[in-house]
């Protein structure tokens, strides 16, 4: 609907161009398209949100994963599948191992995070900010998502020296697997939500209405 409605008024646009004495109102065009991709824009971090709190269950851990992977620049659909690997988004979970602990949504180990206390690993917002900001210092060491990971698992030194082991490399694929699932129904919403997609329609098909309207006007 969105692409058929830009081609009507860049059609009628190009008639007007073709008139000796024709008045092109570039700007108005500009600003009808910048305003319908500002509304589509809006429509799909509506939904997007959405999605996630139905996934996590929780506002606050959602905006919690939102806002840090903004900040860090990591891709929402990676950041909610490493979450819920690491603690199926459950912000005070709690994995012993031999010599170490692991902490809160993003399970931060106290060997590597010997300044944060167990209750604030709890603390959502604490936990991706922190769990996303050395996911991307992971990234920007190893160079891709796939090295980033397997840092994230077993550490940035042992992958460096020693290679990825075995059960990181099954550790990734199953991140890769929530991170797959998760955009295939993202996609769907966003193709196939119909109260959202009839209300940005009709507004597209009324500014650009107007615009075609102005257009004859002053042809």
């Amino acid at each position: 609907m969105f692409s058929t409605m830009i081609s009507l008024v860049l059609s009628s646009w190009a008639f007007g161009a073709a008139q000796p004495n024709a008045v092109q109102p570039a700007e108005e065009i500009q600003n009808v398209i910048e305003y319908d991709l500002e509304q589509v824009s809006i429509r799909e971090q509506f939904i997007t949100r959405n999605y996630y709190i139905d996934l996590t269950g929780s506002e606050e851990i959602t905006d919690a994963i939102i806002d840090a992977a903004n900040k860090h620049d990591i891709p929402y659909s990676l950041a909610f599948a490493l979450a819920m690997k690491e603690s199926s988004f459950n912000p005070r979970d709690l994995s012993e191992n031999a010599t170490s602990v692991d902490r809160g949504l993003f399970q931060l180990n106290s060997i590597s995070f010997p300044h944060l206390s167990n209750e604030e690993c709890f603390d959502p917002r604490l936990s991706a900010d922190v769990g996303l900001g050395y996911l991307r210092y992971c990234w920007n060491r190893g160079g891709n998502a796939t090295v980033a990971l397997a840092m994230y698992n077993a550490g940035p030194t042992r992958v460096e020296n020693q290679g990825t082991p075995v059960f990181t490399m099954g550790y990734i694929h199953k991140i890769y697997a929530f991170q797959d699932q998760f955009e295939k129904e993202l996609q769907q919403r966003l193709v196939f939500n119909p109260l959202i997609s009839l209300q940005e329609s009709e507004k597209t098909v009324k500014n650009m209405g107007s615009l075609v309207e102005h257009l004859e006007d002053i042809n």
